[in-house]
C-alpha cells in the first residue's frame, strides 16, 4: 500500500499552459477626419435660389454648388464662370446676372485665389486689365521703384501680377534700383517695353 502510494504521489498531473491571445489594437483615425478629408465647404452667393454655406463632395464642381443652393435664378449669366471648375474647400462661388459683370475680388488671399478668379471661364484674364474702356491709362504721377506695391507696379501698362512679382523680388535681392533703366536686367522687360512705361517710374 505504501508503494502504491508514493507511485501515485511520484505521478504528476498533465497541466497545460495556454497562453492567452493577445488583444490586436488597431489604428483608427480621429473622430470627424475622414469626413473633413472628404468634403469642401464653399459659399454659394448671387444669383442663386437659396444663397448660404454648402458643403460638398471633395470631387464636387462648382455646377455641383449651384444646384445645392437651389439652381441659379433666370437672370443669372452661367457663361462667365466656369461650371466645370472644381470646388475649393473655403471659397466662394458668386454667381453673376446678365445685367452686371463679374467683379474681380478685393482681397484674393486666402486657399484657391478667390471665388471669381478660380470660378471664373476666362481664369488667365487680369482684372485689373480686364475693363470696359479698354487698355489701362496708367497712374497720373511717376511712382517710385523702390516703394511700389504690386497693385501700384499692375496699374503701369504693360505690367500683370507675373512681371510685377519679378520686379519686386528683384528689388528685394538687389537692394532697389539704382535708376529705371535697371528694369531692363528684370526678365520680360525689353527695351522697347521700358521706353513705353518709363514716364510712370522714378527712383
Amino acid at each position: 500500500a505504501g508503494f502504491s502510494g508514493r507511485k501515485f504521489l511520484n505521478q504528476s498531473p498533465d497541466v497545460k499552459f495556454e497562453r492567452s491571445p493577445s488583444q490586436k489594437i488597431e489604428a483608427t483615425p480621429a473622430p470627424g477626419s475622414k469626413e473633413k478629408d472628404s468634403t469642401v465647404s464653399v459659399h454659394v452667393a448671387g444669383a442663386v435660389i437659396k444663397s448660404g454655406l454648402y458643403r460638398l463632395a471633395a470631387d464636387s464642381r462648382v455646377d455641383d454648388a449651384i444646384k445645392a443652393a437651389g439652381g441659379s435664378k433666370p437672370e443669372a449669366d452661367l457663361e462667365q464662370i466656369n461650371l466645370a471648375a472644381k470646388l475649393v474647400d473655403g471659397t466662394m462661388v458668386d454667381v453673376p446676372t446678365k445685367s452686371a459683370p463679374l467683379k474681380p475680388p478685393k482681397e484674393p488671399s486666402y486657399e484657391g485665389k478667390t471665388a471669381r478668379s478660380s470660378y471664373s471661364s476666362h481664369p488667365t484674364a487680369d482684372p485689373k486689365t480686364s475693363r470696359s474702356s479698354g487698355a489701362k491709362k496708367g497712374p497720373s504721377s511717376p511712382i517710385n521703384l523702390n516703394t511700389a506695391s504690386s497693385d501700384q507696379l499692375q496699374a503701369v501698362p504693360g505690367i500683370g501680377p507675373s512681371t510685377a512679382e519679378k520686379i519686386l523680388t528683384y528689388r528685394m535681392e538687389h537692394g532697389g534700383f539704382g535708376s529705371v533703366d535697371e528694369l531692363r536686367v528684370v526678365k520680360g522687360i525689353g527695351p522697347k517695353k521700358l521706353e513705353k512705361m518709363r514716364k510712370f517710374f522714378r527712383v
